[in-house]
């Protein structure tokens, strides 16, 4: 039971999984589920952030390099 499109089978899959250890009451899968979760996307925002900051300058440089 997933959901049927990006995004939403993602959070159906989360949810699935939380709802069944609580069904089941295996509390450290439920909230190893949901802090991991959680704190890996928030790691994979910061990565993409800290790997996204140089292109801005970059883009300018090669824009310079282009004109001249």
């Amino acid at each position: 039971m997933v959901g049927f499109c990006g995004g939403y089978t993602t959070f159906s899959s989360f949810s699935l999984l939380s709802f069944d250890a609580l069904q089941h009451a295996r509390f450290v899968d439920l909230w190893l589920n949901i802090g991991l979760s959680h704190a890996l996307c928030l790691l994979g925002i910061w990565l993409g952030k800290v790997a996204a900051r140089p292109v801005p300058r970059a883009l300018f440089k090669f824009h310079n390099l282009l004109k001249s």
